[in-house]
Order: structure tokens, then C-alpha cells, then sequence
């Protein structure tokens, strides 16, 4: 017989059964498509060597006047600068306490040091620098050395007293309430992730008896996040239900972000509105210059050109609104002549209109509200989202996308971390992926993607652990974080004593072929496919396999396996072959009514696009 050859849609389906995708990929791994064919994904190094502390939740990257290229990085712990593959700490000061006496209490083979600062506020977790010691008693083995520097705050003992780590352990005398010394407490950190709450108030009032934990809960407990944009040269970061700080390029890269003067004191987060400059705080307070009265549905932007300008007059642009749809403001984005923001219900247009009103409000769309902050991207113009229980976009009109892996999403998504869902953009590729926790990922953490390929209108899937990601345009590569929950080495700055919580690294993703030197996994599997479309029910035998595979190097594993019927086990006699770059064709034995394929590589170095094959097949009887 001839030969007969083999031709795929693109994408993943993962409604149908493996029968029903007949023509089709049901399953895959660090796979892509493009130009209707897939290709494995490309690979990552590192961006700089330094790791970060926390979690990453928010990237950001622009250029200065003069050409500089900015990253900001906002973790659970830290707000960082990366200026040039440098590394730099920006996190706000809340609070300085100058000349503070009588404030170190030591124990004796114990590192531990009880640190005595009236009204402290910080919290465990929380970062304190420590200067200008002195007075520590010569009998200790400890200097004043010892007690300067940057410390991750251990314990909280009341609200006077919190216990840090040395690097050294006191083997002199132990001395109490002694020293005096100056404490910048960093601004208080978040949860690393989002997760249940089991505590007090987290359900319906005499649910259980008195005492009892509770054994399910639908609270979440909202993980740390921020919202990143750039003023100009200079950066603008609100840390989310928290304050919004400003970076000024001007002071360099060794000053700390700073709190904007008559800015709310809590939103849930910003943003720039352009052309027009304004500075707009969403799901904030609404009364200013008070730390509560904090509403989940209230805006309010400062006036035009200005930072600090945020109480409304008949001479300033200065304003605020709230939305009628929904429980909570969720996130936005800047669009074409308009942007974008979301309730946990409904979507909405903000557009500058000039005075008196400034903004105006539409509703664009409902049922269709936004997971999380972080969940939606806008290219050139058009929108991308996730819902609830769904992909939307917007061009014009708001429309649900048809999405053949989308009951596989949603059944495993985990609902305790879906406020961590991240979305980028890799516009090389035409992809729009979301990275979010299913039910199997570790602590709540992202471990899996989703992509939608928006030319080829194609979708697939995967296993990848980025909280952030950052198109390609400032650096040549688009940028991207992985959360390390259990490493905490080679921190920028060093932090003294241990650290509580895991460090991010920084990516540049599409770059050479392998996950930052070692090899990736990629693998994709096609749905089952009747071998003859000559006489129904015929078993055929297959003899040879000719291999079609584009930009290929290193090898691939080719896997058919065969069945008589749709719900039948896989025969045993299947292939497991490797293509190399030279080989023309495969010998195989196998035998069936239907097969299925599956390419994957598993070595250093390896890149492939696969395009069609072909079988040399024979009748083989009827039973």
C-alpha cells in the first residue's frame, strides 16, 4: 500500500475524549504552537545572579530619558530595583526610631536578641535595619558590630519588644535592656501566597461548637501583591490594601521608595491614566488623610500632573467615583483610548473626559469579573482575561473565547490560590498565558500554565512555576520570576539570620533551548486516529514511520500506541524509537484499528517543530 500520512489540528483538547479529538493533540508539556505546528517551548537563564527575597507578584520594566532600563520587582517581603543586572533594595521605610537606649537583652549560647523599641509595629517577617550601636557591655563576646545591619525580625514578643538573629552567638556574659542603637522598620510584609482561613470570623457565627476548628472554610485569605507603573522616570508601587510610594530616578539607586504625601493610606491598587496623567487609586478610601473608611468599590485619582494633589477644588482635576457592580474592585489595564476595570462581577471603561467630571464610567460587560489582579493583559488594543469560570476579551464588545482546555483549568484550579494567577504576554509568539495553582500544586503555589495562542486562535498547556512576567521590549527577552519556597541563599543585600520565607529568581525566557542548563521536559500526545479509512472495523498493521521534524536538534522520542476500540487498553507492542537528525524512517510492529502518538525529548540542548508523518501500512484481518 501506499503511504499514508498523518496531519493534526492545532492546539490541545482536552473537552473531548481521546477518540472524539480525532485529528487532533489531546495532551502536552513545555509545548507551543506556531504556524498551525508544535514546537517546543524555548528555554530560560538567569537575568541576574543575585536572588530576590519572597515571592515575586508584580513586574514592571521601563526606560529613563537617558536610555537606562528599569525593572521593579514587588515581592511579599521587599520592593526591589534591578538598574542594569544590578540588584537593589527600595523598600519603604515605615518608621524610624532615633537613639533608642537601654534595647538589647541577650541569652547566653543563644544567637537570639530581644529588642526593646516602644511602639514597634512590626510584625514577624517584617525587615529592621539597626545603626549607630553602641554602649554594648565588654564582658559580652558580642560587639556593636554584631547589632548593625539589616535583620528579618523573627518573633514578636509584645508591642515594645520583637526578637532578631546575629550571625554570632553571645559565649561571654549575657546583659539585659543595654545599648542604645537606631531601627528603620521596612514597611510590614504580606502572606507569601493566598490561602483558606480557618481562624476566628472566617465563617457563619455558631457553626460549630465553641473551641472547634474548623474543618473547611471559603474564606481567602488574601496573599501580598502590588501594583507597579512608572511616573515618568520614576516608579509608582502600592502595595495592595496598603500605601502607594514613589521611587525618584533622580535620587539614584541607592535611595528607598518613599510614601506619596496626601495619597490614601490604602488601596487596593494604582495606576497611571495616560495621556492625561493622572494618578487614580483603585478600591480606596473615601475620606482622606484617615487610615480606614477603605471601600472596595471607591476610586479617586489626584489632579493632573500632580502626586500630592488629591483633595477636589474648582481649579484642579482632582476627583472620585465608585462602582456600582460588584463586591470589590479587582484589577485594570491601560487600553486603546480607555482603561479597563474589573469587579469580581463585571467590566467597566474609565476614560478621561476633561472637566468637571474628569473620568467618566461605563459598564462594558457582566458576568464576566476578574479572578485576580494580575489575571488580565492588553494587546495592542485588545483585551485578555480570566473569570471565574472562563477566558474573555475585549475588542469593542465584550466575548467569551471558545476554550478547548477549559473544564481541565477550572476543575483542578485551586481556589485558595487563584488571587496568585498571573497573566503575560509574549508577542514574538502571538501568546497570552495565565500561570495559576491547581489542586496538586505544592502550598498553594503556581505550578501550571495556560496559553491562548490569539493569531491561530489555539490553546495549550502546561507545568511552568512563574508568579511574574514581563513582555520582551526594554530587554531583548521577556522577563519572568520562579519562586524557590525552600532556598534562601545568595540574598542582595545580605539579611542577618535566618530567613522565614524562600527567594525568587529573575528569567530571560525564550532564550537557547534548555530551563537555565538543565534539560526540559517537553512532550506532546495526540488523540486516537483510525489507522485505514478504507473498510470500517479493518485492523491494520503498521510496518515504518516517516519522521517530518523542522529546526530539530538534539533527539526525539516517538511513541504510537495502538487499540481495537476507543474504551480497549493500549497494546503492549507499541513503539519507543529515537529520531535523530539523520533519520529518514522508523521500523515498527504494531497493529490495530486506532493509534495514537506521542514526540517528546528529554535532553540538554534539544529544539524541535514537528509537522506531519507518514505510516506504511497493510491490512492485517478483521479480528
Amino acid at each position: 500500500m501506499p503511504l499514508t500520512k498523518v496531519q493534526f489540528r492545532p492546539g490541545i483538547n482536552k473537552q473531548d475524549t481521546d477518540y472524539g479529538a480525532e485529528g487532533g493533540w489531546t495532551d502536552a508539556d513545555f509545548i507551543r504552537f506556531r504556524y498551525g505546528l508544535p514546537e517546543k517551548l524555548g528555554g530560560w537563564k538567569e537575568a541576574t545572579t543575585s536572588t530576590i527575597i519572597g515571592v515575586a507578584r508584580d513586574q514592571f520594566s521601563w526606560y529613563t530619558l537617558n536610555q537606562l532600563r528599569y525593572t521593579a520587582l514587588g515581592t511579599n517581603k521587599k520592593l526591589y530595583l534591578l538598574a542594569e543586572q544590578t540588584i537593589h533594595d527600595i523598600t519603604p521605610i515605615r518608621q524610624t526610631n532615633s537613639a533608642v537606649g537601654s534595647c538589647f537583652t541577650t541569652t547566653s549560647s543563644s544567637a537570639d536578641v530581644t529588642c526593646t523599641v516602644t511602639t514597634h509595629g512590626a510584625e514577624a517577617g517584617d525587615f529592621v535595619t539597626i545603626s549607630n550601636v553602641s554602649s554594648i557591655p565588654g564582658t559580652s563576646s558580642l560587639s556593636a558590630s554584631d547589632f548593625q545591619g539589616e535583620f528579618e525580625i523573627q518573633s514578636i514578643t509584645d508591642t515594645n519588644n520583637f526578637v532578631i538573629t546575629l550571625a554570632s552567638t553571645e559565649t561571654g556574659t549575657a546583659f539585659s535592656t543595654t545599648g542604645t542603637g537606631t531601627f528603620n522598620f521596612q514597611i510590614n510584609t504580606g502572606n507569601a501566597v493566598s490561602s483558606l482561613g480557618y481562624g476566628w470570623g472566617t465563617a457563619t457565627w455558631g457553626e460549630d461548637q465553641w473551641g472547634n476548628a474548623r474543618s473547611t472554610s471559603t474564606t481567602v485569605i488574601q496573599g501580598a501583591n502590588w501594583s507597579l507603573d512608572n511616573w515618568g522616570e520614576d516608579l509608582i508601587a502600592t502595595f495592595h490594601d496598603g500605601a502607594t510610594y514613589q521611587w525618584d530616578a533622580s535620587g539614584g539607586t541607592s535611595t528607598r521608595a518613599t510614601r506619596i504625601s496626601s495619597s490614601p493610606y490604602l488601596s487596593r491598587f494604582s495606576m497611571v491614566s495616560v495621556p492625561d496623567r493622572h494618578l487614580i487609586c483603585f478600591g480606596t478610601q473615601t475620606t482622606i488623610a484617615t487610615t480606614g473608611n477603605q471601600d472596595d468599590l471607591y476610586l479617586r485619582w489626584a489632579d493632573q500632573e500632580s502626586l500630592t494633589d488629591w483633595t477636589p477644588t474648582a481649579t484642579n482635576t482632582s476627583g472620585s467615583l465608585r462602582i456600582g457592580d460588584g463586591s470589590k474592585i479587582m484589577g485594570g489595564v491601560k487600553s486603546r483610548g480607555a482603561m479597563l476595570i474589573w469587579t469580581d462581577s463585571s467590566v467597566h471603561g474609565l476614560q478621561f473626559i476633561g472637566p468637571p467630571y474628569t473620568f467618566g464610567l461605563q459598564q462594558l460587560g457582566a458576568n464576566c469579573g476578574l479572578v485576580a489582579q494580575h489575571a488580565c493583559v492588553d494587546v495592542r488594543g485588545v483585551t485578555f482575561w480570566m473569570s471565574q469560570n472562563g477566558f474573555f476579551i475585549y475588542d469593542g464588545a465584550v466575548k467569551q473565547l471558545q476554550c478547548t482546555v477549559q473544564d481541565y483549568v477550572f476543575s483542578t484550579l485551586d481556589p485558595s490560590g487563584q488571587n496568585d494567577i498571573y497573566c503575560g504576554v509574549n508577542t514574538d509568539f502571538h501568546e497570552v498565558t495565565w500561570f495559576y495553582p491547581d489542586t496538586s500544586a505544592y502550598n498553594n503555589l503556581i505550578n501550571k500554565f495556560v496559553t491562548y495562542n490569539y493569531v491561530d486562535r489555539v490553546w495549550s498547556v502546561g507545568t511552568m512555576d512563574r508568579t511574574t512576567w514581563v513582555d520582551r521590549g526594554v530587554y531583548a527577552y521577556p522577563y519572568a520570576t520562579q519562586y524557590l519556597p525552600n532556598s534562601t541563599t545568595n540574598v542582595t543585600p545580605t539579611i542577618t539570620g535566618p530567613l522565614s520565607n524562600g527567594v525568587s529568581a529573575l528569567f530571560s525566557q525564550e532564550n537557547g533551548y534548555n530551563g537555565n542548563g538543565s534539560a526540559i521536559t517537553s512532550y506532546i500526545t495526540s488523540g486516537d486516529f483510525d489507522i485505514s479509512d478504507q473498510e470500517a472495523g479493518l485492523v491494520m498493521s503498521v510496518r515504518k514511520f516517516i519522521p517530518d521534524f523542522k529546526n530539530q536538534t538534539g533527539n526525539v522520542n516517538v511513541i504510537m500506541q495502538f487499540r481495537d476500540y476507543p474504551q480497549g487498553a493500549a497494546s503492549s507492542a507499541s513503539s519507543n524509537s529515537v529520531v535523530e537528525t539523520t533519520t529518514t524512517k522508523i521500523d515498527l510492529r504494531g497493529r490495530g484499528r486506532t493509534a495514537n502518538v506521542k514526540f517528546s525529548s528529554d535532553t540538554t540542548d534539544t529544539n524541535w517543530r514537528f509537522g506531519t508523518f507518514r505510516l506504511d501500512l497493510q491490512p492485517d484481518g478483521r479480528r
